[in-house]
């Protein structure tokens, strides 16, 4: 494990260990996935497709109305273009897939109002994604297929601002 993925297993530990105790809280673990849609604005007009993504999540009940939520997820990302976004003419037919693998640890405060059997959220607060894997797969009709590593073309680090709706 890199030293990054040590210190968001090593947060997630913390806030799993600490909270319930001293919030005389509930914790739920369990497992989530579904889709991922991703967006990229440059270089180029890429098509992009969505991919799954799954991982762990605990909730610890702050109280009746309000829990707090770690996940751990892992998110494939992935698009293709059919020309190159960095270079101008080639011959034959071409194509290129980017693919990138992150490690998400969102932190979230989750309100929950009412009791009724299906109950629905509102939540939001920050995540920190880690790329673990990237790659570009060039395939011209002449010259085959290549691949390429990009890690240097994009961040490896990315923390944003999450705020979501859903149904338990």
């Amino acid at each position: 494990l890199t030293n990054f993925m040590r210190i968001l297993l090593a947060i997630i530990l913390v806030i799993a260990l600490w909270v319930p105790q001293n919030a005389c809280a509930q914790m739920r673990i369990g497992l989530h996935s579904g889709a991922s849609i991703s967006s990229l604005t440059k270089p180029g007009e890429w098509e992009w497709h969505s991919r799954y993504l799954a991982g762990v999540v605990c909730d610890v009940a702050l109280s009746t109305h309000f829990l707090l939520v770690a996940q751990f997820t892992v998110v494939d990302k992935w698009t293709g273009l059919d020309h190159s976004p960095w270079m101008e003419g080639g011959t034959g037919r071409f194509h290129v897939t980017l693919q990138h693998r992150y490690i998400e640890v969102p932190i979230h405060l989750r309100w929950r109002p009412g009791d009724s059997t299906v109950l629905w959220f509102l939540e939001g607060g920050p995540s920190i994604a880690y790329m673990v894997s990237e790659k570009v797969e060039w395939s011209e009709s002449i010259t085959g297929i290549a691949f390429e590593e990009t890690r240097d073309d994009f961040r490896s680090v990315d923390v944003s601002l999450r705020l979501g709706a859903g149904l338990e």
